[in-house]
């Protein structure tokens, strides 16, 4: 044991406690002082705030909370801790190295262990984050929190019993260390101990596998007698293979590969996906089949095995006898210096060519000095399939529901999504039929227009004395604009456009405030009420038109049915001067004339 961690020792800590759930006993009551009152209060007042100021982020230079500043801002540091280990020859203690987190944003501490490979310890998060209390409590018997002023590169500090040595830290702390007048020198003379057992573990594993040229090197090896002794139970593996494997274990390469067979009938191109285990120098060769290419999906077309550079072919008539006592030598096989970019793989009479590597294929190949070379680029030589046209509609049902028998069997109904369900929002418009009947020009009806799912509904109020029954005129769907002969949108609606729809045409000429106001704040969707761009229209017409300026030269206000004769034979559309006039409208919602002509000078 270490002298400075028996010292620690001799003050005896309280056991089995909860952290942060009572005060710790102070080292008094464990050599048989008096018992404080306060022992086993629980805990339930705020802590005191953070003695020490900190300096890098001074809360009286601004506005800004503490916890807003240091948000996401963690002093790191590096350190261990020593483990007692009892009833063992080989060690007394074991170092366990760690990282110690310190959040500046509310002082909470978090410790996380480093995994190593076959410790056997269950390392991670060692110890969660929150504050964590002091071993012992001050003079007035109130338990304290450590804070970022008992952190210090080399300093010891003790958590729940263990005492964790600081050795270094990341520029960032350090840089906040020296803002904070401490001392960092330390780190330069502050080394990790000697732990016994992981140095006698790394010579053991040295002379297993190879590392150490002096043990177990040197010795001539006869085959034969490898052979006998393996057929008594002696492993008989060489020494190479474990080195490989330890030093290359899970070191894959991977290569993308084509092999072409349009030579012969009806054959293609065929992809595959080459693995070679750096572990042992194997292959594994897997097809990557494409989508509907009509090929079996075998796993495999090469199991994870040794490759011949060039395989030999005994015929049927070969038997064991035939084969030579002789191991194969190494240089017969492929390793991963025979791979690059264009070259081939024989594999079952195939000649596979190598296409490219993945990113860190290449980089291994950089690290070792080989160029693999580009990647090969084949012309593509697909037939591109014919895009879907849909058929004309065949007039039963809508046209969605004609289209579902198009991509089923069986058709199925138009699953409407949530923004075609909400009916919220739904544009009215005034409207009067187009035509040169006297009994149909003076019927009026009301035109909505539904933006969840583009549909259009007609529907005409009743009129006395007209002889003709008020009700819905047509009934709500989605049409085409026979004009167009795309179905309609948003900027098919506006004041002054002509709707074709069953057979008759509707003149648009008057809206609701609503949907004056929903088109205007949605200028995007509806370019005619856009007021920005109907004020800048007009208003370049009447620099240019000094006559359309002295005809309301004289006048205070114009109606919207004045605007628009006042400005008719322009190339507006009625709805652009609906919103010009609401742009410079009046308290009666008339057109302010000395607006305008304010706006000229």
């Amino acid at each position: 044991m270490p002298s400075s961690y028996l010292e620690k020792q001799a003050g005896v800590p309280m056991a089995h406690r909860r952290h942060g759930d009572v005060t710790p006993k102070p080292r008094g009551h464990a050599l048989g002082q008096r018992t404080p009152a306060y022992v086993y209060v629980r805990e339930l007042e705020v802590p005191p705030p953070s003695v020490a100021p900190i300096v890098a982020f001074d809360s009286s230079k601004s506005k800004v909370p503490n916890f807003i500043a240091l948000d996401k801002k963690v002093l790191r540091f590096e350190g261990y801790f020593l483990e007692a280990v009892h009833e063992s020859n080989l060690e007394n203690y074991r170092v366990r190295k760690c990282v110690i987190l310190y959040y500046l944003e509310d002082d909470t501490i978090q410790i996380i262990e480093p995994k190593v490979e076959n410790s056997g310890i269950l390392q991670g998060n060692f110890v969660k984050r929150h504050k964590i209390p002091k071993p012992e409590s001050d003079a007035n018997g109130e338990m304290g929190y450590y804070t970022h002023a008992d952190l210090d590169i080399g300093a010891e500090v003790t958590f729940y019993g263990r005492t964790f040595h600081l050795q270094s830290a990341d520029k960032f702390t350090m840089d906040f260390l020296a803002q904070q007048h401490a001392n960092t020198e330390q780190v330069l003379n502050h080394a990790t101990p000697r732990d016994a057992y992981t140095e006698a573990r790394k010579a053991h594993m040295a002379r297993e596998t190879g590392t150490d040229i002096d043990a177990n090197y040197g010795k001539k090896q006869y085959p034969m007698k490898e052979f006998m002794e393996a057929s008594l139970g002696k492993f008989a593996r060489p020494s190479d293979h474990r080195k490989r494997f330890n030093d290359h274990d899970r070191h894959v390469l991977r290569w993308f590969a084509l092999w072409d067979d349009t030579s012969k009938l009806y054959g293609t191109k065929h992809r595959y996906t080459i693995h070679f285990f750096l572990a042992d120098n194997t292959v594994e060769i897997r097809e990557s089949y494409e989508r509907n290419s009509g090929c079996d999906p075998f796993p495999k077309l090469l199991n994870r095995s040794r490759l011949l550079l060039e395989p030999k072919l005994e015929g049927p008539f070969a038997t064991a006898l035939s084969s030579t006592d002789e191991r194969t030598p190494e240089s017969d096989f492929f390793s991963w210096e025979h791979l690059s970019v264009g070259g081939y793989i024989t594999i079952y009479n195939r000649n596979i060519l190598l296409l490219d590597a993945d990113e860190s294929t290449r980089d291994w190949y950089k690290e070792h000095g080989i160029d693999v070379g580009p990647a090969l680029v084949l012309p593509d030589n697909k037939v591109k399939p014919i895009p879907f046209v849909p058929p004309p509609h065949n007039g039963m049902g809508s046209d969605i529901d004609s289209l579902g028998s198009c991509y089923h069997l069986t058709p199925k109904p138009h699953r409407k999504t949530m923004e075609e369900t909400d009916n919220k929002i739904i544009l009215r418009f005034c409207a009067s039929m187009d035509t040169t009947k006297p009994e149909d020009i003076h019927r009026r009806f009301i035109v909505s227009f539904m933006l969840c799912d583009r549909s259009v509904m007609i529907m005409e109020p009743p009129q006395r004395n007209s002889g003709i029954g008020g009700g819905k005129f047509m009934e709500r769907g989605v049409h085409k604009n026979p004009v167009t002969g795309a179905f309609f949108t948003t900027t098919d609606f506006f004041i002054g456009a002509r709707i074709h729809l069953v057979g008759r045409i509707f003149l648009l000429d008057n809206l609701d405030e609503y949907s004056a106001k929903y088109m205007e704040t949605n200028p995007a969707s509806f370019p005619h009420a856009d007021r920005v761009q109907a004020t800048r229209k007009v208003l370049a017409m009447l620099r240019t038109q000094p006559a359309l300026v002295a005809k309301v030269q004289n006048l205070k206000e114009l109606s919207i049915k004045e605007a628009t004769a006042w400005l008719d034979g322009t190339d507006l559309v009625p709805h652009q001067v609906i919103a010009f006039v609401r742009n410079f409208a009046s308290e009666e919602g008339h057109l302010d004339v000395a607006q305008v002509l304010a706006q000229l000078k």
